[in-house]
């Protein structure tokens, strides 16, 4: 994870993290923001030390590091780069997802 890391939470206005989302040199910390407030199409990568990661509605996405996360969620996801969720014992995604741990 070398891009520029931005903490965004539900306090943050919806057009800004909209703007944000579309930057794939950013890397958005999620970890305190209802991953539900996300777009439907994220150019960024996400990153999260939640034990949880829930995106309905999320369809695209560069690399998501969940690596906390027992439970991922992603049912709509279609393309995203690489999916760090090592400790996930629960997974729902229609993306045949290339998985990575460590």
């Amino acid at each position: 994870m070398s891009n520029k890391i931005i903490a965004v939470n539900n306090s943050t206005d919806a057009s800004e993290l909209a703007g944000l989302a579309t930057d794939p040199a950013v890397t958005l910390d999620v970890t305190k923001l209802d991953l539900g407030r996300l777009p439907e199409h994220v150019k960024a990568a996400l990153y999260t030390e939640a034990t949880s990661f829930n995106a309905p509605q999320l369809q695209t996405s560069g690399n998501i590091y969940a690596r906390a996360a027992t439970n991922f969620s992603a049912p709509q996801l279609q393309a995203s780069g690489n999916i760090y969720a090592d400790r996930a014992t629960s997974c729902a995604s229609t993306k045949s997802a290339r998985w990575l741990s460590a």
